[in-house]
Formats: C-alpha cells, structure tokens, sequence
C-alpha cells in the first residue's frame, strides 16, 4: 500500500519529511488548471509563467538535431562542457568587458537546480537568508526545504522594489545571506551599478554571502543590467592590493577563486549529479550553444 510498510503482518506508517512541508508553488496550480481548460477545448491565454511565447530559433533547432544524429550523447563534466564554459566566459568579456576564468562558470540543470546545489554549498541548516518581497517564491521554497530561515523584507515603490542596505538594517538579527535578482522577478525592475555596489559594500563589510541572480539579463531593454562579476572582480584587486585574504573574498558572495569553485561543488560529482541546461531567456547563451553543438557535430 502507498505510504504504508508492511512486516510481519503488521502495518508501520513511514514517517513523511517535514522539508517537504513548503508552501505551493501557485503558479504552477494556475498553470494545471489552465492546462485542463486547454484540453477540454478551451481557448486560454497563458499569463501564469515567465517564459517565451514562441519556440527555439531555427538555428538552434538545427544545430541540436545535428549534435543528436551525430553526437554520442552521454555523461558531461559535473561542472559542464569545457567548451560551452569557456564561451560564457566569453560572453562575460565581449558583454562585460570583465575576464572571467572559465573554472569559475558551473553549468546546472535548470535554475532552480543552480539554487539547490548553490544554496546546500552555501548555507548550513539554521542559517538566515534575506529576500526582498514581493519577490520569486521559489527562493523561498528551497531554502525553507533546506532548513534555511528565508528572512522576508518588504520592499515598495520607494526603492525601485529592490533591497537597500537600509532596508537591511532593519532586519532584526544576524543574516548569512542576501539574494538580489536584477531584473527582478516578478517587479521587473532593476538594480543599478551605484545601488548594487552599496549592496555588494554592504554584503562584504558584514560578511554576508550575496547570491545574484541575473536570468533575465537577456530580455532587458532600454538600459543596461549589471552584473555582479563585475562588482566583485574590482572587490577583489582592491583586497588584494590591501593584502585581505582569499578566506574573506569568497565569503562576499556566491563566487570565488577557480580552486574553491572546484572545490565547493565537487560534491556534485560525489552525488552523481551531471548534465546542463541554459535559459531560453538568454539568446547569447542560446546562439553559443549552436555554435558549440554545429561544432560538435562536424568532429
């Protein structure tokens, strides 16, 4: 019987994890509901997700097909191709113009997947965790599922819908970390370079871990998003003219030096957990993938 453990004809109810006990995730009960609708003949909408309206582009379409009749799919590199690592790093100078060492990029199955694995190599159990709210929900799912207080803070019209440091400062309590997602999701606005500087300032002065998520780069118009790196990369040979040590550094946020990236998600590997993925949201990342697969494929 499902839920049941039968021995030696005696019942024993299997106890369920109270990490499983996190609150819905509504979007996707919207998204059943509008799903049946569909099926039942229904003319619907779809409002309820983030994600493009139309398909892959052509060239993308072809390139995957080449790499799957010509490729032999199988096992990557717990961290992800080489190849596809050493063209985001890429991307990151010809965007950026900030270098990045490709040791430092990690390839995950999925966002939500990046989360989970970033969050358990982050966080210990009882940790705090600040998020702004409104915000994504899904952060708060997987640090709850995790045995991380997810420390919610309201932010308003006032400050763009964005964390501040004094926002932070109102927060009662020691915070481990600070998750700042720039476009937001679901405000859409964005963090500016002055703004996220005071933020990362703030993280490194309090030894706070700063987790960016940066997923909606792709899809920003008019003015340009930030990233992170660039922040942090500055940090770095401003600490290191200062003599401050690699400890510290890597503490400022989810980043750090190509030897404690290794390090850190080598459990990873010990999991058995392989394999990529890249946001549809993402074109450059899309257009590196084809060039990466057509290549592949003519090998």
């Amino acid at each position: 019987m499902a839920g049941r453990f039968w021995c030696i004809g005696k019942s024993m109810a299997l106890k369920v994890s109270r990490r499983g006990s996190i609150p819905p995730f509504i979007v996707m009960d919207v998204l059943r509901a509008a799903n049946e609708r569909a099926a039942e003949g229904h003319d619907v909408v779809h409002l309820e997700v983030g994600q493009p309206s139309t398909g892959a582009p052509s060239r993308v379409l072809e390139a995957a097909k080449a790499a799957i009749d010509t490729d032999i799919l199988g096992y990557t590199d717990a961290l992800g191709l080489p190849e596809l690592r050493q063209g985001l790093a890429g991307h990151y100078e010809d965007t950026h113009g900030i270098t990045i060492d490709a040791g430092r990029i990690v390839l995950t199955v999925g966002s939500s997947g990046a989360f989970l694995l970033g969050f358990l190599s982050a966080f210990e159990a009882g940790d705090r965790v600040a998020l702004a709210s409104p915000g994504y929900p899904a952060y708060r799912n997987i640090l709850s599922a995790l045995g991380v207080e997810a420390v919610n803070f309201l932010v308003g019209a006032e400050t763009n819908f964005q964390p501040t440091p004094a926002l932070l400062d109102r927060i009662e309590g020691v915070i481990d970390g600070l998750i700042v997602t720039s476009p937001c999701n679901p405000t859409g606005t964005m963090v500016n370079k002055v703004e996220l500087a005071s933020l990362v300032d703030y993280c490194r002065e309090r030894r706070i871990r700063l987790i960016s998520d940066e997923i909606y780069h792709g899809i920003t118009y008019g003015e340009a998003a930030e990233t992170v790196q660039d922040l942090y990369l500055a940090g770095r040979k401003a600490e290191a003219m200062e003599a401050v040590p690699d400890e510290f550094i890597d503490e400022m946020a989810l980043l750090g030096p190509a030897d404690r990236i290794r390090e850190r998600y080598k459990a990873w590997e010990d999991c058995g957990i392989t394999g990529i993925t890249v946001s549809s949201s993402q074109p450059e990342a899309l257009e590196l993938m084809a060039d990466l697969a057509g290549s592949r494929a003519n090998v």
